[in-house]
């Protein structure tokens, strides 16, 4: 019995043994360094001169992993990555602070985060630059959050890019050196809004079909943008009808009340969209004539469309939040007019083509060359019927009286 217990204590140290020394096997594949290439071209040339700064995201990663939560771009802490694979769930983390805007992103850095060693990158003529990232802090994964400051590209610059230490191939083994390939944020130079409808009782709803062309000004005078637009250049002239000029770019309003200007690359300044035609039903008003359009100079400050802030897009796209909030927004107003009353507008701002019964009784009156209704039909028939009961029995009387109102006698 005595030999028993000894052996089960001898075991048990060597059970214990052996697990340290998997989880001492496994956290020396973590501990170590990562090198970082970045590359960066605008438009196929080195961004030389570009800036990054890199900040230590370790304790923001860690929070994550106890919680599933993190800060959203108005720093509200959102559940991201729910669905128990962690490899999936790191890369909706990943997605989004990819997605983040980036002055918010820069904002909510300085604030929280403080700057990991050699936290300053500069690309060289080459577009590119090296970093050597620390896999492991107090004994944690590292996370580092990247963030461009500054390009001598005033049109595009590259999205946040967060990285999750240590970085794994594709046989989830630790890579030791890794490419980067930053996504861009073409949001200065795509403007977008969305249409939407004031209507009589109230409510609000996305304007489908409004057409919209967009000018600037040289000296005094309106210039319209051209369908001979170019990824390149922007071609601009004078019009006197942009609505019938079939020479000018025009923008429609699609059915959720989006207006997009893909690939448009506007440079610093101040333009704006005049709406040329609206959906039936709908009036353009002053200000859907002269929508303002502010593209800044700085990445740092937020195109306006308004005077309402516009959120960045991301490698093209627009990001989820707005989607669901629709901002920023230009209003039309229902028309008040007489032709307009009673109709039922839809979701897309256009009339129903079941007029309302108020309609149907004012068009009854207006209208001359029409057929009567059923029920006008039968009250027309009862009033004729009447008037001829009334006509028999007035006759009937005259004969009894003799016409001179003394009944006479047989």
């Amino acid at each position: 019995m005595k030999y028993c217990k000894l052996l089960l204590f001898i075991s048990s140290l060597l059970l214990i043994g052996w697990t340290n020394l998997i989880l001492t096997a496994q956290a020396a594949t973590a501990v170590g360094v990562t090198d970082i290439v970045l590359h960066r071209k605008n438009e196929n040339q080195a961004a030389t001169g570009t800036k990054y700064l890199v900040y230590d995201a370790t304790n923001l990663y860690q929070e994550w992993l106890l919680t599933g939560r993190t800060p959203d771009t108005d720093g509200n802490l959102v559940t991201v990555g729910n669905s128990g694979d962690r490899k999936k769930d790191q890369k909706a983390l990943v997605t989004h602070w990819h997605n983040f805007n980036r002055k918010k992103a820069l904002a909510f850095a300085s604030k929280h985060l403080s700057l990991a060693a050699g936290g300053e990158l500069q690309l060289n003529s080459e577009g590119t630059a090296r970093l050597t990232l620390q896999n492991v802090k107090d004994g944690k994964n590292a996370a580092y959050l990247l963030l461009e400051t500054s390009s001598l590209n005033t049109k595009v610059q590259s999205a946040p890019l967060m990285l999750v230490m240590p970085i794994l191939n594709d046989f989830n083994e630790p890579q030791t050196e890794v490419d980067l390939y930053p996504k861009e944020a073409d949001y200065q130079r795509d403007p977008y809004f969305y249409k939407f409808s004031k209507n009589l009782d109230g409510t609000e709803a996305p304007l489908a079909g409004a057409e919209f062309v967009l000018y600037r000004f040289e000296n005094g005078q309106r210039f319209y943008l051209t369908e001979q637009q170019t990824a390149e250049e922007n071609h601009w002239r004078t019009s006197g009808n942009p609505l019938s000029d079939t020479s000018l770019k025009k923008y429609q309003s699609a059915t959720n009340g989006l207006v997009l200007t893909d690939q448009l690359r506007l440079s610093a300044g101040t333009y704006y969209f005049e709406e040329v035609k609206t959906a039936s039903g709908y009036e353009i008003n002053q200000a859907s004539k002269a929508i303002k359009v502010v593209i800044p100079e700085s990445w740092d400050q937020s195109v306006t469309i308004a005077d309402q802030e516009m959120e960045e897009r991301v490698a093209g796209s627009i990001p989820s939040n707005v989607q669901k909030l629709q901002r920023p927004r230009v209003y039309n107003q229902q028309s008040s007019n007489e032709n307009n009353r009673g109709r039922l507008p839809n979701a897309l701002g256009y009339e129903s083509s079941y007029p309302s019964s108020t309609t149907r009784a004012r068009g009854n009156t207006t209208s001359s060359r029409r057929l009567p209704s059923t029920g006008e039909a039968k009250m027309t028939i009862s009033f004729i019927g009447f008037l001829i009961v009334m006509m028999i029995i007035m006759i009937w009387k005259k004969r009894i009286t003799g016409g001179d109102g003394n009944e006479k006698n047989n």
